[in-house]
């Protein structure tokens, strides 16, 4: 338990920190880049690359998202991690912190769209991740701990689905 308490006090101080080193307009962006990894954005490009690509397993990336935004909220409900303190958000949210459904679907998202158009989709996905991820540290919403966990379910979630690319090759 000192452990767990030690670490805590740690991602406190890092929040803290992020807190009083961020000018409003970095806030400002963090609020337009969180957008990123909202619930109807990652369906909607999502969907809209299944419409674009020409391969088999169309709906492969959409099962995909569905299966593993219920399993995240599944944990997320399971775990309820209290958000950071409220004195620290840049915005207003609320339910389970851990781990952080804008990271999760915003790198999923990222990551199922630019494997199903793109020959090298890291060059987008991983920034997106990046942006969405961190936006949520920004704005205080999140522990640190709760962004890498959203990265690692989603880059599980795509490692899992065996993601095709629009050219039908893995």
């Amino acid at each position: 338990m000192i452990g767990c308490a030690r670490w805590r006090q740690t991602e406190l101080q890092v929040l803290e920190w992020v807190h009083g080193q961020t000018p409003r307009s970095a806030v400002r962006c963090a609020q337009m880049v969180t957008t990123l990894g909202e619930t109807p954005v990652a369906w909607a490009a999502v969907g809209a690359s299944c419409l674009l690509t020409r391969s088999g397993g169309r709906a492969a990336p959409i099962v995909t998202l569905a299966v593993a935004a219920a399993l995240r909220r599944g944990l997320a409900d399971l775990i309820d991690r209290p958000r950071p303190p409220e004195r620290l958000w840049r915005t207003e949210w609320s339910g389970p912190s851990f781990p952080s459904r804008h990271t999760t679907l915003g790198t999923l998202g990222a990551g199922l769209v630019a494997v199903n158009l793109l020959r090298r989709p890291g060059i987008v996905a991983v920034p997106v991740a990046a942006a969405v991820g961190i936006s949520r540290i920004v704005l205080g919403v999140h522990w640190p701990t709760d962004v890498l966990a959203g990265w690692a379910f989603a880059a599980a979630a795509l490692a899992l689905s065996g993601g095709r690319r629009r050219n039908g090759r893995r």
